[in-house]
């Protein structure tokens, strides 16, 4: 899957099977700090097919893509998705999604029209060809402004030789242009598109069996960064690996596959940065040293992996002690989770053990989201404090922090952490003891 950010494009600015590619899994928008945004394909897709104020006339986006496998890729997935997420039957939605390339559009334009023919415009006959007796179909989604049209902009002249209509035509659904450059795209209806870029690829093989071969050779193609054929090189640039299972099923990373995941990890030139492993059977302690070296992962699932409770403590010290590159500041885990998009983490009244607490404490360290965090009568230590108290000296988005009702802390540990608070400039850091 992929993410996508959003940014102005205008001024030119991979299913899980087994030999499955890398998705679009993250789109985003370049820009200024205030402007910049990163979306998952599915929020990018849920914002497209919401109600907007003025149907007839939708913003186009416009997404643009570095290479024309990636543009495959993504004008699949985004038709997939599309599809899906229409079909679910939800009845506010009554949008119909279809994918046209510049080329057809050019190509049916340039012909001649039969006298029945010449009241239909050239969208309607594109899908007519493709999809015959269903064009009324068609121009009745279009009267009720329910289209939902992916123009794969392939030939870079197309739509410059687009008579006017056809164009506005285009623009009265629900428009998205994939394309690797912009100037593709008329200048006046490149002004009016919301502008995105592919930002990530992801692979993801949830409750997927995979044979230790096969999971071998992805981590091996995914290490090796700027080599083979054109669609391998891909797996260099996915930056989300899912392997993590659901309910009962469980996944195995076994011994020669561990080998190579701890090489991927540990690689100078690993793009990784989210790890899904959760209830998959993994050696824990590897996966731990491997996180010691490792400077890309910022994100990562271990729910249900056996004896990574084991080692909280171990991965807490390696985020809090200076000299390790490891900056994962968001991670699921048995004992918590700590999402990127929750601001707020609650464990009120739930008993933390050392290890988790100080493991808590690291992740803290790199955490750029999350501004509340309530620890009341969770049994935290005076060596849990300081551990908190490390942790703030990096951390700084942290607005309010509970620690209430933990018996065992001192005065010592409580003045100090009072004191980090009162160092704290912008944002304002409030901490609540008792």
């Amino acid at each position: 899957s992929a993410v996508v950010g959003t940014g102005d494009e205008r001024n030119g600015g991979d299913g899980a099977d087994r030999s499955a590619s890398p998705m679009p899994g993250e789109l985003q928008r370049p820009g200024s700090p205030a402007e910049a945004r990163r979306l998952l394909l599915s929020q990018f897709i849920d914002e497209l097919v919401s109600p907007v104020e003025n149907a007839a006339t939708p913003s186009p986006r416009l997404v643009r893509v570095g290479s024309s496998a990636e543009h495959t890729l993504l004008h699949h997935q985004l038709l997939t998705s599309l599809a899906s997420k229409l079909s679910q039957g939800d009845a506010r939605f009554g949008l119909m999604p279809i994918a046209v390339s510049t080329s057809r559009l050019a190509e049916v334009a340039a012909q001649e029209v039969t006298v029945k023919q010449q009241s239909r415009s050239v969208f309607v006959r594109v899908f007519e060809s493709e999809y015959p007796g269903q064009a009324d179909m068609l121009k009745q989604a279009m009267e009720m402004h329910a289209l939902v049209v992916l123009v794969e902009v392939e030939d870079e002249e197309a739509l410059f030789d687009l008579k006017e209509g056809v164009l506005e035509e285009l623009q009265s659904t629900r428009l998205v242009f994939t394309c690797r450059r912009p100037e593709a795209i008329p200048l006046a209806l490149r002004e009016q598109c919301d502008g995105w870029s592919l930002a990530a690829l992801g692979l993801f093989f949830n409750d997927v069996k995979l044979a230790e071969k096969e999971t071998r050779e992805i981590f091996k193609r995914m290490r090796t960064r700027g080599a083979g054929v054109a669609n391998e090189q891909h797996y260099s640039r996915v930056t989300a690996l899912h392997l993590g299972c659901t309910g009962e099923r469980t996944s195995e990373v076994r011994r020669d596959a561990m080998v190579a995941l701890t090489e991927l990890l540990t690689s100078e030139t690993c793009a990784l940065q989210l790890l899904d492993l959760s209830f998959t059977q993994v050696d824990a302690w590897e996966l731990t040293q491997a996180f010691r070296a490792n400077s890309s992962l910022t994100s990562i699932d271990v729910r249900g992996v056996p004896r990574m409770q084991d080692l909280y403590e171990t991965l807490g010290s390696v985020l809090l002690q200076p000299g390790y590159p490891c900056r994962i500041g968001y991670m699921r885990c048995d004992a918590f989770e700590v999402h990127e998009t929750e601001p707020a983490l609650n464990l009120r009244e739930r008993s933390l053990k050392s290890g988790a607490a100080k493991l808590l404490a690291g992740l803290l360290k790199h955490n750029k989201t999350l501004r509340e965090l309530d620890l009341t009568a969770v049994d935290l230590s005076h060596e849990d404090l300081a551990a908190f108290v490390t942790a703030l000296e990096f951390n700084k988005t942290l607005t309010a922090l509970r620690a209430e009702y933990n018996p065992a802390l001192d005065a010592h540990t409580k003045g100090l952490l009072r004191a980090a608070a009162a160092a704290r400039v912008e944002p304002r850091l409030i901490v609540e003891l008792s």
